[in-house]
Formats: C-alpha cells, structure tokens, sequence
C-alpha cells in the first residue's frame, strides 16, 4: 500500500536548505537569529522565489506554524538560550592567537623539560563568590507564572577567592579576600585548612595581597622538584618587578602562558573547576536557607558552606578535566576544539591579522598555515551537520543577497595594532628589564610631578602673603 501524498513545503527544498545552512552559520559566529528573524527570512526567499504562499503580508512574517513545520523537517535546529560573549572574547579567541600560544607553551615546556611532569605545572586564578547566591531550578506547579526560591538579599557581598592546583591535582590552600579594613577572628571559622585571609577596600585583589600569597602560600606548599612553572592570565596584580624577582630566586617560571581575553578556553580553573565549585556552593547556601528559615547568609557563614562546595568539587576529576580540555597536560595544541573559533571569523582583530598576513608583516608561515587548516576544517564540520547546505556559488542570485554573512570591511594600513595578543613569559630577563624601566619612568614622572606642585604651592602661599601684607 503506497503511502499518503504529503503536502509540499512553501519554500522549495534548496532553499530551505540554504536557509538551514544561514542559521548554523549565523549561530557560529556569534549573530545567531531569533525565530522571528527566521520566519521573516522565509517571507522574503517565498516573495523573491515567486512560489505561492500564504504568509502574512502586513507583517511580511511567515506564520509560527512554518516554523514548527520547518523545525520539525531539520532536526539538527534547536532553539537555544545563548550565552554572552564580549566582543574582546570573540576576536581574540581565533586560530592564529591560540596556534602562537601553543607553539610558545610547547617550546617552553621543552625547554624546561616538565612536559612530562605534572606535578611541577601549576594554574593559578582568582574568582568571586557572592553570599547571595544563584538559584537552582525547582520542581513547581505546572502553568503557574512565577515560582520564587528565597536568597539572602538583593546584592551581595563579594568575596574573592584565590585557588591553585598543579596538572598532578593537587591542590594548595586557597587564599579569601573580603571587603574592610581587617580580618575578625569571626570571620575565619570552619574555613578550608590553612587558608590564607586577607582584605582590601572593594575585596578584590591587587599586587600587594598577590606578593603575599606567593611568598607565604605558594612557594611554602611547592614540591622540590625545579623548575616550576605557574601559569596565570595578565591581571595588572600579578606582574610586579618584587614578585618577579622573587619567582627567579626560587626557580620559578611565570609565564604569561595566556592570551588576553581567551582563558574561558585556555585556563584550566575557569574551564572545569569554578563552575562546579560555584554550583555546588549555591546548593550549600539553599540548604542553608531551608534549614535555618529565619536566617540568611552573611559574611561570618561564607566560609563554612565555602569549604563544603570547595572540598568537594576541588577533586581529581575536575581538575584532570581542566588540564586535559585545555591542552597543557597532556600537552595537545588542537585540544580547543574549531567550532570555538566561529565568532572569531567576524571581527576586526582577525581582519587586521589577514591585512598584516597580505602586506607581509611578521606573520609565521606555520601560524598562516595553521589558519588556513583550521578555517578548512571549519567548513567541514558546517558541511557534517547539514551536508545538503549548497555552496555559495551554486546558490541563486537572490539567496545570496538574502543570506548574507556580515563581514567587517578590510581597511589597508601600514599601522600595526597596538594590541597585546601573545603570550609572554614574566620571568625572562628581558621582560624584567623593561618592567624595571617602565617603573622608573612612572615614578620619576610622579616625582616630577609631585615636587612641582609643591612649588606651586609655596608660590601661591608667598602670593598670598604679600596681599594680606599690602592690605594691611
């Protein structure tokens, strides 16, 4: 018995095809479409094509019942809640910042000899913890509007806290940074084992507190294996010409293995460990709720559920997790996978790496390679999820002026970009000497600055002298 006769789609099947392909591409650089965008994109292919509809006209909007159509047709579509990402983030995660990382990482390690040695690589980074905790989701009453989950208040109090954890997983003490003047004694109750405490005006960090947990927490709880290399991002507290030196002396090897704006991908902490950890702390502050009703959660509570959710998500798994996705342990440059690249595609950094790479600016045939490998392999796996997405230039006119890609104008200048894009290690000789003279220049100008405003002031005070003279 033959089947039934199935309705024919509105849209002829390359088109939609092709507007199956515009949303996936869309949705990797980081300008993903709404499904209104959809519906309206269907109203004008339908109008350009010709093909008979019955879309509404007014609106020039296909109707919600295409959609649902459409996305039961194409199940590789889903409608999804996305995540924020700066446009810092995107630009500068891309396949030639990452590959020189990589090369440098790699030839660093060789030259240490540790890539072999988890036990001498260690990540350290620093994160918040609010006592207003993110609720979890709850199990409610089916088409009720609003289901509430009681917290401590509307804003919190920041605390930061400073972890570290080598390839091994072992992890040190943390170290607990909160708002005031002083640490109470009130404060450091039921707190992780030798945790370090410390406090600033806005409870962030700053060189001073990072000096200090280098001397008295870090450099304590090393292995004696040498050399050690500790890798960080670029926050302005953990470069310092004492904490440089400092790391020198004892043999250890700071380097700015990161890229700015790239450890979402790059830093092991942030890739599979202060998620966990912050989850788990948010179930520690609800079941602290519930259980003391007519409580909440205030600065002098903060470190007993803290030392809960940190004992329990700082474990193996996490942390093997953190290196191994992050390629640093085991060492493996493709670890970050291409699809992370796709917002990178549009953006002005990687317009002006294409401008340098054609006007033949220091650009390495190997990094040059690598971009063009990894924009191949980019195209492979669009092509994988919807392999019937025809190409561009088989496309008709019209699709091509209807699906567009934006695109960043390239604009030719000789003008290198001043933007800090590599990774450097701190401890090298040369780094250390322009830090030193950056710092006297600061503070000579400072100087400079300071004693002429002191003259100023004694000639104002002697102007001022001699008109109270001539007054009298």
């Amino acid at each position: 018995m033959d089947s039934p006769a199935t309705k024919p789609t509105v849209l002829a099947i390359k088109d939609e095809e092709a507007l199956v392909g515009h949303i996936l591409r869309m949705e990797e650089r980081g300008f993903g479409l709404t499904i209104t965008d959809v519906r309206k994109l269907a109203y004008e292919i339908a109008v350009r094509s010709g093909r008979k509809h019955c879309f509404n006209n007014d609106k020039k909007s296909a109707g919600y019942d295409w959609w649902q159509g459409f996305r039961d047709r194409h199940p590789c579509l889903s409608v999804r809640i996305p995540e924020g990402l700066s446009a810092a983030r995107s630009s500068m995660l891309n396949p030639n910042v990452i590959s020189a990382y990589f090369q440098k990482l790699g030839s660093f390690m060789d030259k240490l000899n540790i890539k072999d040695k988890p036990q001498q690589i260690f990540n350290a980074d620093e994160t918040g913890v609010s006592t207003v905790h993110d609720p979890s989701k709850v199990v409610g009453k089916r088409g009720k509007k609003s289901v509430h989950s009681k917290t401590s208040g509307e804003r919190g109090e920041n605390v930061t806290a400073l972890c570290c954890v080598n390839a091994e997983a072992r992890v040190l003490p943390p170290m607990l940074i909160f708002k005031g003047q002083r640490v109470s004694q009130a404060l450091i109750g039921n707190a992780p084992a030798n945790t370090l405490f410390a406090c600033s005006k806005s409870s962030f960090i700053d060189s001073d507190l990072f000096n200090n947990w280098f001397k008295k927490l870090f450099i304590p709880n090393l292995p004696p294996q040498r050399p050690v290399l500790l890798i960080l991002d670029g926050h302005s507290s953990h470069i310092t010409v004492d904490l440089l030196e400092t790391a020198v002396s004892n043999q250890i090897v700071l380097m700015f293995c990161l890229p700015p704006h790239t450890t979402h991908w790059t830093q092991p902490l942030d890739r599979s460990v202060f998620g966990p950890l912050k989850r788990s702390y948010n179930l520690c502050c609800e079941a602290f709720l519930r259980q003391n009703p007519g409580r909440i959660v205030t600065r002098y509570d903060f470190c007993g559920l803290f030392k809960q959710a940190f004992n329990e998500k700082m474990n193996l798994v996490n942390i093997f997790s953190g290196f191994r996705a992050t390629g640093i342990f085991p060492f493996k440059p493709n670890a970050i996978p291409i699809q992370a690249y796709g917002p990178s595609k549009t953006s002005v950094l990687q317009v002006e790496v294409e401008a340098s790479i054609e006007n033949g600016h220091d650009v390495s045939k190997d990094q040059n390679q690598s971009r063009l490998t990894t924009t191949a392999n980019e195209e492979q796996s669009v092509s994988a999820v919807n392999p019937q997405v025809p190409s561009t230039s088989s496309e008709k006119t019209y699709l091509r002026e209807i699906l567009r890609t934006p695109e960043v104008v390239k604009q030719r200048t000789e003008k290198k970009t001043r933007r800090v894009t590599e990774a450097r290690c701190l401890t090298e000789r040369e780094f250390l000497n322009e830090l030193k003279r950056k710092e006297e220049e600061k503070n000579r100008v400072k100087g400079k600055g300071s004693k002429e405003n002191g003259e100023g002031g004694k000639e104002e005070e002697k102007r001022t002298g001699s008109n109270i003279e001539e007054e009298n």
